[in-house]
């Protein structure tokens, strides 16, 4: 199938939501020409990008730019689109600059340790995302450590998910110490990691 017809029957658009994918797999160009819309809209606030996307990082890098320019977006959901580290890092610096952002959900990704470190940085530096989904990522200690950090200078976060992350004890003695400085944290899943 050609790629504009893929695109075309894989876009829809449900109000101020747009959403891809739906069994189409969508490809970084595709993701591309269609976030170049985004600075432009005054009305989209949702960007649903239904699993199966092979974003890579390129998909990342230019839907990041168009979160970056957006003034509406508010609720950002890439669930199981190939969100790799260095995609992850891309999108959590257009996290900081984007000031409409509220709701990010990057559950069943491939983000890693390096991804979660990125998070952490824009949680430190003043993001305004108030419900964060990391939820069936490989973070381990090592990366919910860090993200404990960016908790620690966060006070927007009010839910965060970290279901099934692959951390231990060590992970939990850090979101431990980070909740002591944390003032926003309302609601935190912890599901089915080794805690203990």
């Amino acid at each position: 199938m050609p790629t504009n017809l893929a695109m075309a029957a894989a876009t829809e658009t449900l109000g101020n939501t747009f959403s891809l994918g739906g069994g189409i797999p969508i490809e970084a160009a595709a993701v591309a020409a269609l976030v170049a819309q985004l600075p432009h809209s005054t009305t989209l606030t949702a960007v649903l990008l239904k699993g199966g996307n092979s974003l890579g990082v390129e998909g990342c890098k230019a839907l990041a730019e168009g979160i970056e320019n957006s003034t509406s977006i508010r609720d950002l959901k890439l669930i199981h689109n190939d969100v790799c580290p260095e995609g992850c890092k891309a999108l959590a610096d257009s996290f900081v600059l984007n000031t409409s952002l509220r709701e990010i959900d990057l559950s069943r990704n491939f983000i890693g340790v390096d991804g979660c470190k990125a998070l952490a940085e824009s949680l430190k530096h003043g993001c305004t995302i108030t419900t964060m989904n990391l939820s069936w990522n490989d973070l381990r200690d090592e990366g919910i450590k860090f993200l404990a950090k960016g908790l620690e200078f966060n006070a927007t976060l009010t839910m965060l998910d970290l279901s099934n992350t692959g951390f231990e004890a060590e992970g939990c003695k850090a979101i431990a110490e980070a909740l002591k400085t944390n003032t926003g944290l309302q609601i935190m899943y912890l599901n089915c990691n080794c805690i203990g």
